[in-house]
């Protein structure tokens, strides 16, 4: 990163993924895996949080890009993130079940 900067060449766009459990679960969307199975196998295999909501609410992609954006040398708070979780709000407060699906 500081050789990128170093270099003083503009920075027009930045892309890949902030979270491994994210793209696990959107591989397993685009294959056609309804969410909950592909989201109880992560959490089976580990790679979730012990609750999913935790890393799926954004906060955790938010502050990735918040650290990236301060290496850039951009003054930006987490509250100037946005922040749109993977879920639906109304689904933010319900248990999550202790169920997981078999790999």
């Amino acid at each position: 990163m500081q050789r990128t900067l170093g270099a003083a060449d503009p920075i027009s766009a930045i892309s890949g993924s902030f979270s491994g459990t994210l793209g696990y679960v959107m591989s397993g969307l685009q294959e056609g895996r309804p969410f909950s199975e592909v989201v109880g196998t992560a959490k089976g295999l580990g790679y979730t949080e012990p609750d999913p909501r935790d890393g799926r609410g954004g906060v955790d992609v938010a502050r990735e890009a918040l650290s990236l954006a301060r290496c850039l040398g951009l003054k930006v708070e987490l509250e100037q993130v946005n922040v749109e979780p993977l879920y639906p709000a109304e689904l933010a407060s319900q248990l999550v079940s202790s169920a997981v699906h078999p790999v």
